[in-house]
């Protein structure tokens, strides 16, 4: 009685009893190097996505948490009615205004910019100015950094108000409306790149659904025949998905090798660049570790999928 509930082991026939061979003749079909292809090609377009959103979110984390709490005071070298003002004045309002904002308890750190750290501000727009400026005919705005305590909301209207008493031409720039404006672009791309995985990831599914329906309806009459011998829809399925999954391995190892080789070449490329805007990028232990692992999660896509697929058009079948 007990034996009855446990269940029966499925009775192997013709020469899948042998490992890599199969009663269906799935190794000979010519669709198996192009769905290893297709399954590569994937793969290459996972990679490449999922590169391109841990490099958004990389990139929106670091400008945040660069910008968070803090602010910078420009000083122009040009009055309200776009005087030239001379390089002295400005240095010397600008002193001024730094020394007053010592007295603020919200400011933790006051720093000036000196004149060859403004030159290389705007390198990336002027270029490479070195010596060659004429303070007298091009004077340099003046330029203060400041960091606020931890928490602390900064006041930005009243800050504005003072330090237009001391230097009326002068402007607070918070970088909050750049960096939300930032933020909302990053944020946008990557959820357009998720995006992109999660259609990669159907297609997938679908492809690899349509190729298992097409193989079971090319063999119709084997399948009838097996199922007259004995064998069960397990039994079908398990060739199918096994089958599946060698030529999932197959293609994502391959799809593997190939984007990482893309990603190098591109990593080579951008580096010998001099981005001034975007700063260094570089996969961390967890990106890689889940750029690696793509193949398995591919390759458990399709088994899953086979299976399913097998055992739902096995049913309909007489």
């Amino acid at each position: 009685m007990l034996s009855n509930l446990l269940p029966k082991k499925e009775r192997y026939l013709g020469l899948a009893v042998r490992k890599r061979r199969y009663d269906l003749p799935l190794d000979r079909n010519a669709g198996n190097k192009f769905i290893s292809m297709l399954i590569a090609l994937m793969t290459i377009l996972l990679m490449l996505s999922l590169t391109g959103a841990f490099a958004l979110s990389e990139i929106a984390g670091r400008w945040s948490s660069g910008l968070e709490g803090k602010a910078s005071i420009e000083v122009p070298a040009k009055d309200l009615n776009n005087v030239l003002i001379d390089a002295d004045t400005v240095q010397k309002q600008t002193a001024e205004i730094a020394i007053f904002l010592e007295n603020d308890k919200s400011i933790d750190k006051i720093t000036v910019l000196r004149e060859e750290e403004i030159l290389k501000l705007v390198e990336p727009w002027l270029g490479t100015l070195g010596g060659n400026i004429n303070q007298q005919d091009t004077p340099l705005p003046g330029i203060i950094s400041l960091s606020f305590h931890k928490g602390q909301e900064i006041n930005e209207d009243g800050l504005q108000k003072a330090i237009e008493k001391i230097a009326p031409q002068a402007r607070l720039d918070t970088h909050q409306s750049w960096l939300n404006d930032i933020l909302k672009l990053t944020g946008s791309l990557r959820f357009a790149a998720h995006m992109v995985v999660v259609v990669i990831g159907l297609t997938t599914i679908v492809t690899i659904a349509g190729a298992v329906r097409t193989r079971l309806s090319a063999y119709k009459e084997e399948l009838e025949l097996l199922h007259l011998m004995g064998a069960g829809d397990a039994y079908i399925a398990n060739q199918l998905q096994r089958h599946t999954l060698i030529l999932a391995l197959q293609g994502s190892i391959v799809g593997l090798i190939v984007g990482g080789l893309i990603l190098f070449t591109l990593n080579m490329l951008l580096s010998s660049h001099e981005l001034a805007l975007l700063p260094d990028f570089t996969l961390s232990t967890g990106q890689k570790t889940t750029l690696c692992l793509l193949p398995a999660f591919i390759s458990g896509l399709a088994l899953l999928t086979a299976r399913l697929t097998v055992l739902r058009t096995l049913v309909q079948m007489p």
